[in-house]
């Protein structure tokens, strides 16, 4: 029991991590895009 509850707590950590960084890199693909839209008007 106590195995299974650290290995499913070890792909929570992981998975919010890694949709916390996919969510960064979203908006700064959104800002950088967004940068380039002001500049070229």
């Amino acid at each position: 029991m106590g195995i299974f509850f650290r290995c499913s707590f070890c792909m929570f950590i992981y998975s919010s991590i890694f949709y916390f960084i996919k969510r960064v890199t979203c908006n700064l693909k959104v800002i950088q895009y967004n940068a380039v839209n002001i500049r070229s008007n």
